[in-house]
């Protein structure tokens, strides 16, 4: 489809045989940069092309303007996602889930399951009400089907939920992975003491 969007609507809009604009609207990363890898090999190039926009939902809708980088695959959306929601760009009831795929993916990934359940209990110890949380993202996505729910939507609270979400990463001696994923600044020397 993005191969026919591009041989028939975009090749002959830019020849000006056609179509004056083509506008695409798509939740799919995978056929975004398909769409994209059509202009150009290279997504960044191709980006230089068109113009890409990303909409934003809350009460209202906003358009804003998108880096094909920041969205390369499905866990950079998730992060993406987290950032989002961080800066209240996006309902918090999409965070104990975003946050629950980001801990699969990840500690799948590197094979620090155990890791990641030793970090749930760990935390659970510290603060008991956060083992509704511990359970809801140590449960799996597709671990059984019955839906849980962790708590009423006008509940969630996105600093303790990201607060809890860096102290997986950290117990689990990840830390800087969340930081980096999040925008966090890397501390300076002049922070940590050191010289050069």
């Amino acid at each position: 489809i993005a191969a026919l969007i591009h041989h028939e609507l975009v090749l002959p809009a830019q020849r000006q045989t056609g179509a004056r604009q083509v506008l695409v609207f798509t939740h799919n990363l995978f056929f975004l940069h398909e769409l994209l890898k059509q202009l150009n090999r290279d997504i960044a190039g191709a980006a230089k092309k068109c113009h890409l926009l990303r909409v934003v939902k809350r009460e209202t809708s906003q358009v804003v303007p998108m880096d094909p980088k920041d969205l390369l695959n499905d866990y950079d959306a998730l992060w993406h996602a987290l950032r989002d929601a961080d800066a209240n760009r996006v309902p918090s009831v999409l965070v104990p889930n975003t946050m629950r795929c980001i801990l699969e993916h990840f500690f799948a990934f590197t094979s620090r399951q155990t890791q990641l359940k030793d970090a749930l209990t760990a935390l659970t110890r510290e603060d008991a009400s956060f083992a509704p949380l511990a359970r809801f993202l140590d449960r799996g996505s597709h671990k059984d089907d019955v839906n849980i729910t962790i708590m009423d939507c006008a509940a969630y609270d996105v600093p303790y939920y990201l607060a809890k979400l860096r102290a997986v990463f950290e117990l689990a001696g990840c830390g800087q992975h969340f930081d980096e994923r999040m925008g966090v600044p890397a501390p300076s020397a002049e922070t940590t003491g050191e010289t050069a």
